[in-house]
């Protein structure tokens, strides 16, 4: 059985990646920090994860998983020299701290170690890279930080709900990066090896932030609550999907071939995905940070520069 050590046990690590690579056989050992999470899962060995849409709930276990108290450096080293893949989703600020247990990992390692960068930043994966090789310069060449691009809606948990378990959207595919790979692309459904992974960002960025900001400021403006709110609006609908038209069309024209149908069908698919009122996701949330969203290369005026 193939064995992923997952950096982080929040809602991507916990809720995306470790589901994703359980339901394909893989054994998962989560690294994580928290009291909470390392108590837990070492106690019961697993959780439930929540799949919710407006049809109603269907609940998975994801069974079998190990965890390591992410300051045993020892432990974390020993399981990133015996495993067959890596993955972060630890955030920015962690993510520096991750370079000396993996360093040291790789280092004993025979084969190299890939590892997927699952973080919500753009340079990400170079900045794991220099803290690996700021650990063993003499790692170069020796492992690989794979670009991903996070697309699954998790909703925060709810008042009184286990903390262990998890609420998510059906939605599971994981884009990532083919050429930065080392060794062999893991065959895992949901798992989607990408060329142009410039231009999977752009989508993420550009279709996906882009949307849910433009249906959030125009949902303020008419006082709705909630993201589904806004898509019962069918006005408000109608000026989002013509923004998704008019940057379809610039990714034609950038990255040819059939970026713009691939993008159009990008669009449609968020569309009907935001209409899912199991995951509540409040205007108030992702409206927040204006002038971060208001930057020259951010979701809003980098989409009018396209």
């Amino acid at each position: 059985m193939p064995t992923l050590v997952q950096f982080g046990a929040g809602n991507i690590g916990r809720g995306f990646i470790a589901p994703t690579f359980a339901a394909a056989g893989w054994r998962i050992v989560f690294v994580d920090v928290s009291p909470v999470l390392v108590e837990g899962l070492r106690a019961r060995g697993g959780y439930r994860v929540r799949l919710v849409d407006n049809s109603g709930e269907r609940v998975t276990e994801v069974r079998g998983v190990a965890i390591i108290d992410g300051r045993d450096q020892t432990a974390v080293a020993a399981a990133v020299a015996a495993c067959d893949l890596a993955a972060t989703a630890v955030g920015l600020n962690v993510l520096p701290r991750l370079g000396a247990p993996l360093a040291a990992g790789i280092r004993t390692r025979t084969a190299p170690l890939d590892i997927l960068v699952c973080e919500n930043g753009a340079q990400a994966h170079e900045q794991l890279r220099a803290a690996i090789l700021a650990a063993d310069g003499a790692l170069d060449g020796r492992f690989g930080c794979v670009r991903t691009s996070i697309g699954r809606m998790i909703p925060p948990p709810g008042p009184g709900e286990d903390p262990l378990d998890i609420r998510v959207e059906p939605y599971a595919k994981l884009p990532v990066e083919r050429a930065a790979f080392r060794a062999a692309i893991p065959q895992v459904p949901g798992l989607v090896a990408k060329d142009d992974f410039d231009l999977v960002l752009a989508q993420k960025l550009y279709l996906h932030n882009l949307t849910h900001a433009c249906l959030a400021y125009g949902g303020h403006l008419r006082g709705y609550a909630t993201i589904p709110d806004c898509m019962a609006d069918d006005g408000l609908v109608a000026r989002v999907r013509a923004v998704t038209v008019a940057v379809a069309a610039a990714f034609g024209r950038r990255h040819g071939g059939s970026a713009e149908a691939d993008s159009l069908a990008i669009a449609d698919d968020l569309l009907g995905r935001y209409r899912n009122r199991a995951l509540a996701d409040p205007v108030a949330r992702v409206a927040r940070d204006p002038w971060r969203k208001l930057a020259a290369d951010d979701r809003l005026v980098g989409a009018a520069r396209l």
